[in-house]
């Protein structure tokens, strides 16, 4: 009595997107599909263990690339996210945190002092955050992620950030 519609979600184009360039590339198989969900689970650990090592310094004072490794080695064990990265349509979930860790990573590091390195990098994160929202709308934790972060840091330019980064 019920019927199954088979949508392609409008919400998720980049995930989509690229379901549709795995399937192009390698129909008859789902190893390309586990082959992107892995990397992209890799570099996401990586990527923790730069943010955690660079939050060390900005909050204690020390850089730890030994806390940021225990972090990493924690993300790639745990069976909750590991499990996401077999399942091939939990790609949205890891290329989505990809791309906000990526923007998160750039918007966290200290600001250049040139105003065009500012914007470039601006843009950047930008960039990852917007191709974050194609690929699942869960990504708009970014914004309220960096204000927590830069209120626990204690940064010194939270006005010239709110004027650079917040609002717009």
């Amino acid at each position: 009595e019920t019927t199954t519609q088979l949508r392609n979600d409008p919400s998720r184009p980049l995930t989509y997107i690229v379901f549709w360039l795995c399937w192009q590339a390698k129909a008859d198989s789902p190893y390309l599909f586990h082959v992107v969900s892995t990397t992209l689970h890799a570099s996401l650990a990586a990527l923790l263990a730069l943010i955690t090592a660079e939050l060390m310094l900005q909050i204690f004072g020390f850089y730890s690339l030994t806390a940021g490794l225990i972090t990493a080695l924690l993300f790639l064990s745990s069976p909750l996210i590991a499990g996401t990265v077999v399942y091939a349509y939990g790609l949205s979930d890891v290329l989505s945190a990809f791309l906000i860790v990526l923007a998160y990573f750039a918007l966290i590091r200290p600001s250049p002092e040139s105003r065009l390195k500012r914007l470039l990098l601006f843009g950047f994160a930008s960039i990852c955050f917007l191709l974050a929202l194609a690929a699942k709308q869960s990504s708009v934790v970014l914004a309220p992620l960096i204000i927590a972060t830069d209120i626990l840091t204690r940064r010194k330019d939270l006005g010239r950030r709110a004027r650079e980064i917040y609002a717009p």
